[in-house]
């Protein structure tokens, strides 16, 4: 006996305030302007409808964390927590995204970066670098976020970057930082 599975359509739908403060961290200095109400409204009903009726989109991996300290997270857990209804109402199953092993620079224990052979943190984009998976305190942290989001009305957890292997730009003719 064989089961019919429904096809599924997926959006990566990153938005929220916590995404506009990601890009201003990462992207500062450059002259770009964030247009803060797209990232905004991406949650709300008129968005969801289009993106159902028009793209047929029925799971949504949605921003729940970027790596920024827990306390500036609580206010963007709260906004994407006050539109998973927007979500269930479209029949759209909504995926917490999770940062894995790159976090904000200013917002992290300086023991948990990762360090090259000179004890530089090992950058992940401007303002980000990347924290080490070796670290205990490293692994609570991710898994303290993927634990609080298993417990929002959300379909599932999606963790990012966690196989944290060495950009380009860290290797030089006779030694790999990483």
């Amino acid at each position: 006996m064989t089961t019919a599975t429904a096809a599924r359509t997926g959006l990566y739908a990153w938005g929220g305030p916590g995404t506009v403060e990601m890009l201003k961290t990462k992207y500062r200095g450059w002259r770009m302007r964030v247009d803060e109400r797209s990232f905004l409204r991406m949650y709300e009903p008129e968005f969801l409808h289009a993106a159902t009726h028009t793209l047929g989109v029925t799971d949504m991996w949605v921003s729940y964390s970027w790596g920024f300290c827990d306390e500036r997270e609580k206010p963007h857990r709260a906004f994407l927590r006050s539109r998973l209804k927007h979500f269930r109402k479209y029949g759209i199953r909504a995926h917490a995204y999770v940062q894995g092993f790159n976090a904000v620079t200013a917002e992290t224990d300086a023991g948990l970066l990762c360090r090259d052979w000179r004890g530089k943190p090992l950058p992940y984009s401007t303002g980000r670098s990347q924290i080490c998976p070796s670290n205990p305190a490293t692994r609570y942290r991710i898994l303290s976020r993927v634990a609080a989001a298993c417990n929002e009305d959300v379909g599932g957890v999606f963790v990012d970057n966690v196989i944290s292997g060495a950009p380009a730009r860290f290797f030089s003719r006779d030694y790999a930082s990483f």
